[in-house]
C-alpha cells in the first residue's frame, strides 16, 4: 500500500498535468501562465514548480501524457505478435491520438507560436512525431532482424507507415471537414494502409 504522502502526490501531478492540457489546448502555449494551471489544478504555483520546474517541461510532460492515454508511449513490438497485428494496433491508436481534439489543438498551438516560442515546437517534435517515428523504427527493426519483413531503412519505413496512417480523416479533423469518415470507412482505410506496407516489404 502507498504512503498517503506519495498518492498525494501523484494526485497532484495528474491534476496539474489534466489542467495544464486543457489549458493549453483552450488557450494556447503562451497566453497560459502557471498560475492560471495552478488555480485550474487548484495547487499552489510552488507546488508545480516543484513537480515540472517549468512551463516548458509541464508542457512536455502533458503531451506525453497524452500518448499514454493512447497507448503509444510504450515501445511498440510484442513478442510473438503477427506484424499485420502490430501495425493495425498501431495505426488505429496513432490515428486515434492524431485526430483528437486535444492533439490537433496544440499542433495548431506550436504552428501559431512556432516564430516567438520554437523550442515548444522543438519540444513538441522530439516527444510527440520524432518519438512515434523512433519507437516504430525500432518495432520495424525486430521485424527486419527475425526475417519477417525486409526494411533496410527502419527510420523512413516508419515514416512512411505514419503518413499513410495521416489519411483523409486526418485533414478532414484538422479543417473541420464535415462529416468525418464513418467508423467503418477510416477503419478499412487503416487496413488498407497496413496491407500495402506489408506488401512493400515483404520478405
Amino acid at each position: 500500500m502507498q504512503p498517503l504522502s506519495k498518492h498525494r502526490s501523484e494526485e497532484k501531478h495528474r491534476q496539474i498535468l489534466q489542467a495544464a492540457m486543457r489549458l493549453f489546448t483552450e488557450q494556447g502555449f503562451e497566453a497560459t501562465s502557471m498560475e492560471q494551471i495552478a488555480q485550474e489544478a487548484k495547487v499552489s504555483k510552488q507546488t508545480i514548480y516543484s513537480h515540472f520546474g517549468s512551463k516548458d517541461v509541464l508542457f512536455g510532460a502533458a503531451l506525453h501524457q497524452k500518448c499514454d492515454q493512447h497507448a503509444l508511449s510504450a515501445e511498440f513490438f510484442v513478442e510473438d505478435e503477427a506484424p499485420r497485428t502490430t501495425l493495425l494496433r498501431i495505426a488505429q491508436a496513432f490515428s486515434a491520438l492524431i485526430t483528437s481534439p486535444e492533439a490537433l489543438a496544440v499542433y495548431r498551438t506550436c504552428l501559431a507560436q512556432v516564430d516567438t516560442y520554437p523550442q515548444i515546437a522543438q519540444r513538441f517534435f522530439e516527444l510527440g512525431p520524432n518519438a512515434m517515428i523512433e519507437r516504430l523504427a525500432r518495432c520495424l527493426d525486430e521485424f527486419h532482424q527475425r526475417g519477417l519483413l525486409h526494411i533496410p531503412n527502419t527510420r523512413y519505413a516508419a515514416t512512411q507507415f505514419l503518413m499513410l496512417c495521416h489519411g483523409e480523416q486526418r485533414y478532414r479533423a484538422a479543417l473541420h471537414i464535415h462529416p468525418l469518415l464513418s467508423p467503418q470507412q477510416h477503419e478499412a482505410y487503416l487496413n488498407t494502409c497496413v496491407d500495402l506496407f506489408l506488401k512493400g516489404y515483404a520478405i
